[in-house]
């Protein structure tokens, strides 16, 4: 069936200004040639490049740019580039010359009069300007009525509905809608930028068009949905989508040929895509990195982590804050008290000995004769890290991590009488619960880690030596990271290296404190390594 309307729908890419969120705008220059010919050929007539940001220096394989000298033009399609508003001076804006064909602006609310001056002024200097109030849903009707009249007033070629946050649902898509088609003049377009968070991208997209009034209508859309978190409406989606309802012509090909060649290798590095931490952000009405955040901790459950954002004031939800994510995590670990009773009983029982401390890396598999020998000869305290099985003797287990403890308690392997627990735990019935923040690193990327973790706390007794074995670092293929595969987590593989170093640098510092040797081969180094061969990084 194909609608006969004067509706116009226009399909707008911004593969290469929203995708850089996956990696850091660096597509190199060979890739953005790819991508812009792939949507080209596709029948795709208007191109966003990026950013433009007086903040990075000119480089031809980025596509967030000081200036428009590099910026990459292709004479069969329209060529737009975003600005956040305050990214560039309107002073170091020159005239128009014709390179591109339009610019769009993204603001914040609390910056609409500023940032639609703004606008009026990049007007003034010969650009078509695309106005872009992010996170939509978060003013009011009558704000919202109120912004239409100032927009009528700057008579820009597009006005935007913004669903930044992949939060909007229909009835709320639908009242800003209706006032707009009523208010809006109709000579200025209308469009709809959607993510994914609620898995509702494609769908928003639809009502939005069905329910528009006859006028030109843009709808954002991304290669593969590439795009910051759970992603954009998907480019090859939205074209059949426009080829079987709206008398389009879109060639899919050329855009699945480049998902193939350029972009699945961006996935593969740094994934985007929906998922339940994206969705409580959406639920919530919060920025996607405060999700992106807490799941990167790889200790929070679900609930855990929408709990959490239910924390979040009101003024908070809308901007990024890591400082303020953080210290709402750290406050949230340590809500329950830690108790120490025990502690004379511990210290008795450690006190001049070695302990070893078991990980769950493979290699407390593989290396199982040779760390039974170590306990025979030295007969350690023996702790393991978060989990806890019958292959060893086993004398405490160590729990920090919330959804270990979850899994854990499913599965109730060892007693309470043998557990210690971080204050962040839920868990009555223990040996003792230690102070969470007292055992934190100071690098934020492994602050909580727990194999630092139990090491800071036995260092606050008299021991004789600390033993490591299934510290095995992070590997690129997680199937290599654990013993028992349910333990997986998966990583990406930048902060995998990252935290693989600070982690060294830690364990480095650690033995100045105290002898720490390797039963088994680690990423990591330790300076003694007991009999095991080195590992290949």
């Amino acid at each position: 069936m194909v609608n006969n309307t004067m509706k116009e729908v226009k399909i707008l890419d911004c593969t290469l200004r929203d995708g850089g969120y996956c990696n850091g705008w660096n597509f190199g220059k060979r890739n953005i040639e790819k991508i812009v010919h792939a949507l080209s050929s596709a029948g795709i007539r208007i191109i966003e490049y990026g950013y433009w940001d007086e903040s990075y220096v000119s480089n031809e394989n980025l596509t967030r740019f000081p200036d428009l000298s590099r910026l990459p033009i292709n004479t069969y399609t329209d060529n737009l580039v975003m600005i956040n508003y305050g990214q560039a001076a309107i002073e170091n804006i020159p005239l128009c010359d014709g390179r591109i064909n339009g610019l769009r602006v993204a603001f914040h609310k609390k910056d609409r009069k500023n940032a639609l001056a703004y606008c009026r002024a990049l007007q003034d200097k010969g650009y078509y300007i695309y106005v872009q109030p992010m996170v939509t849903n978060s003013y009011t009707l009558e704000e919202f009525r109120d912004m239409l009249k100032d927009i009528n007033e700057l008579e820009p070629a597009a006005f935007y509905l913004v669903d930044s946050f992949g939060s909007i649902q229909e009835k709320e898509l639908t009242e800003y809608l209706e006032i707009a088609t009523v208010l809006l003049k109709k000579e200025i377009a209308l469009g709809f930028h959607g993510h994914d968070n609620s898995k509702a991208a494609f769908v928003n997209a639809r009502i939005f068009i069905d329910k528009c009034d006859d006028r030109i209508l843009y709808i954002d859309s991304s290669i593969m949905g590439m795009g910051r978190g759970a992603g954009n409406l998907s480019t090859e989606i939205i074209m059949e989508y426009c080829n079987a309802f709206w008398n389009a012509k879109y060639l899919l090909y050329p855009i699945l040929k480049n998902i193939d060649e350029v972009i699945n290798h961006f996935y593969a590095e740094n994934a985007w895509g929906y998922t339940l931490s994206y969705y409580l952000a959406a639920h919530n009405n919060c920025h996607p990195n405060y999700a992106k955040y807490l799941e990167n901790k790889k200790t929070l459950t679900v609930t855990n982590m929408n709990e959490i954002f239910e924390k979040f004031s009101h003024d908070k939800r809308v901007s990024y804050d890591e400082a303020y994510v953080e210290k709402l995590y750290k406050d949230y670990m340590e809500r329950d008290y830690y108790d120490k009773e025990n502690d004379d009983i511990w210290r008795n029982k450690i006190e001049d000995r070695n302990i070893l401390f078991l990980a769950p890396g493979k290699t407390i598999t593989t290396y199982k004769e040779h760390i039974m020998k170590y306990i025979e000869e030295k007969n350690p305290v023996v702790i393991s890290i978060n989990f806890d099985n019958d292959k060893y003797p086993i004398d405490f287990v160590f729990m920090s991590n919330l959804r270990r403890y979850q899994e854990w308690n499913e599965e109730k392997f060892c007693s309470n009488e043998r557990l210690i627990i971080t204050s962040n735990i839920p868990e009555k019935r223990y040996f003792m619960k230690v102070r969470y923040s007292d055992l934190l690193s100071k690098q934020e990327l492994i602050s909580d880690n727990a194999g630092l973790m139990a090491i800071h706390f036995v260092l606050q007794y008299p021991i004789k030596q600390i033993a490591l074995a299934g510290y095995d670092g992070y590997q690129y293929d997680e199937q290599l990271n654990y013993f028992d595969k349910r333990m997986r987590m998966e990583t990406v593989n930048d902060r995998k290296s990252q935290m693989n170093i600070l982690i060294r640098e830690e364990l480095l510092m650690l033995e100045t404190q105290v002898d720490i040797c390797c039963l088994t081969p680690s990423v990591y180094m330790c300076s003694n390594c007991l009999g095991t061969d080195s590992m290949e990084e």
